[in-house]
């Protein structure tokens, strides 16, 4: 009996959605299973989010502001759409991002890397960026990760894509 009332706390878990549909200052999610809210969860401005290692988001979405930074390692998301606007930050490492999607949203720019997407020992399934990126909106670098089945967007560059293509903030390796 022991054994069947944890699968069903566990089962629970999975099920349900955090409390927090606006998430604000520091976030921190301990390792877990976490699914999303109906209406998605709105990241205030400068709110730093870290993710334990071992934890599931699934069918979630965020919408950021200004100047959020996420920290992300050794997690699982599935079904994500994430997006911050300028001055954002998604770092992440060993971590695997099955049908997510990751986008710089809102109006407000600067000429060069507006929000930057860094991902280091990382496996996609599906989508990565969305659609047309523009350098002046997005800086990715993504070293020794995996793409499996998913169309890289074309890059638009704003001077010299010699130049830009170069930088140290768009690099794609193996």
């Amino acid at each position: 009996m022991k054994r069947f009332h944890c699968l069903i706390v566990a089962l629970f878990a999975v099920a349900a959605p955090w409390q927090h549909k606006n998430w604000q200052g520091e976030v921190a999610l301990s390792a877990g299973r976490y699914r999303g809210p109906d209406k998605g969860v709105r990241v205030e401005e400068k709110c730093g989010i870290v993710i334990a290692p071992g934890t599931l988001i699934e069918k979630a979405r965020f919408d950021g502001e200004r100047s959020i930074k996420w920290n992300v390692g050794h997690s699982l998301f599935r079904n994500v759409e994430v997006s911050a606007d300028l001055g954002g930050r998604f770092e992440a490492n060993d971590s695997v991002f099955d049908d997510c999607i990751f986008r710089k949203r809102g109006g407000w720019v600067v000429h060069l890397w507006s929000s930057r997407w860094n991902f280091a020992n990382c496996v996609f399934a599906k989508r990565f960026l969305s659609g047309r990126i523009s350098v002046h909106d997005y800086s990715v670098s993504a070293i020794g990760c995996t793409f499996y089945d998913v169309s890289l967007p074309k890059f638009e560059y704003r001077d010299d894509p010699a130049k830009e293509a170069q930088s140290k903030y768009l690099r794609f390796k193996g």
